[in-house]
């Protein structure tokens, strides 16, 4: 059976820009696969490229899409972000949204934050009066109490007592640092997308029909309708 004849030949296969020859014959074998585990006659087979990626496979009312595994998790991510946007962390149960906020915020802002917290707090301290004449203001008494000599050194040891920043930001803001985490665009959702994909897999997004991923020879295929 002639099974090149579902592809057009001058229908050049590309990722990046660049013809892929070696991926396009890859995609042909599975196709092949498919029409042979199903027993279609090749004739009724016809595809297209899709406009993102891969190809769209379709025989009668049945349409599939096959994907290099970069396509496939291009795609998963395209699909994702997608979702994200609209639902946003509404989208997710409240364990994995607990989830999110344990692993995936962007740790660099709550330490730049709670450096900044901590240097307005001893300004703050610097202005006010101590509650003894021992001390010419709050700031030293604090020191004093911290057994630290200078206001660095009380510095350090605020951050040593605040410990981890997320941890600490949590506990200051309680069941809403899940919404000051979304609203202030804190979390990394490539990191959460990419989780999502090593502990589900790609088949809920991507086959739309049964939600099912198969594999062959490294190229991935999903019912869509």
């Amino acid at each position: 059976m002639d099974y090149n004849r579902i592809f057009e030949e001058d229908d050049d296969y590309s990722i990046g820009g660049e013809e892929i020859d070696l991926q396009k014959e890859a995609i042909k074998e599975a196709v092949k696969k498919l029409i042979q585990d199903n027993y279609w006659d090749p004739k009724e087979v016809t595809t297209k490229k899709d406009p993102l990626y891969g190809y769209r496979v379709q025989k009668g009312e049945q349409e599939w899409w096959f994907l290099t595994e970069k396509e496939a998790n291009d795609a998963f991510h395209d699909k994702k972000i997608l979702s994200i946007e609209t639902d946003g962390l509404g989208g997710f149960v409240k364990k994995y949204r607990d989830k999110i906020a344990d692993k995936f915020v962007k740790k660099q802002w709550f330490k730049k934050a709670l450096k900044r917290r901590q240097k307005e707090y001893i300004n703050s301290l610097e202005k006010e009066p101590a509650d003894s004449n021992r001390y010419e203001n709050r700031l030293e008494q604090e020191m004093a109490k911290a057994d630290v000599s200078s206001p660095q050194k009380f510095y350090r040891h605020l951050l040593r007592k605040a410990g981890d920043p997320i941890k600490y930001y949590k506990e200051q803001f309680g069941d809403e640092f899940t919404n000051i985490i979304e609203d202030q665009d804190l979390i990394d959702w490539d990191l959460v997308i990419e989780d999502i994909r090593k502990e589900s897999g790609r088949g809920d997004a991507l086959a739309s029909y049964d939600g099912e991923e198969h594999e062959f020879e490294n190229i991935f295929y999903y019912r869509v309708r």
